[in-house]
């Protein structure tokens, strides 16, 4: 219970430490895992994705959700607990999902060929990963229309 009382609290220093996390992943895999990437295969067309580019861009999310609400925190605007909650475990849970199962100390280069990965695992991690953001702009919303009331 201490984990969902910090999130309520600071729930920018979550976001920062997954942020953080995403850097040192990204600095990893730019000296040791050159060759892995992120395959999607949508009918004929290969999307490949290096990891570090996914990291990258989960470095930046993550680091400007923690900016918004320190922000908010710096202008005592108090944000709605179970939304604060809800984004940061939609977030987690749907990231998590879509990045455990890619080994991430992988040596060797990939082949495309069929992966054990459901495409509707992958659909479903993207759908609750995106819900926990759209909640996160409702939560920043909500709270600035509740203060100014």
């Amino acid at each position: 219970m201490k984990f969902i009382q910090n999130i309520k609290a600071k729930p920018f220093i979550t976001l920062w430490g997954l942020a953080f996390m995403f850097l040192v992943y990204t600095l990893y895999s730019q000296c040791y895992l050159i060759d892995t990437t992120l395959d999607i295969n949508v009918h004929d067309t290969y999307y490949v994705i290096a990891h570090r580019h996914v990291c990258n861009l989960l470095f930046i999310w993550f680091g400007l959700c923690g900016l918004g609400y320190w922000v908010l925190s710096k202008f005592s605007i108090k944000l709605i607990d179970w939304l604060t909650i809800a984004n940061v475990v939609f977030s987690l849970i749907g990231l998590f999902r879509i990045i455990l199962p890619i080994n991430i100390f992988q040596q060797e280069p990939r082949y495309y060929t069929n992966t054990a990965f459901l495409k509707v695992d992958y659909v479903l991690s993207f759908f609750l990963f995106f819900i926990g953001q759209i909640i996160y702009f409702l939560n920043v919303f909500l709270s600035i229309i509740k203060k100014s009331e």
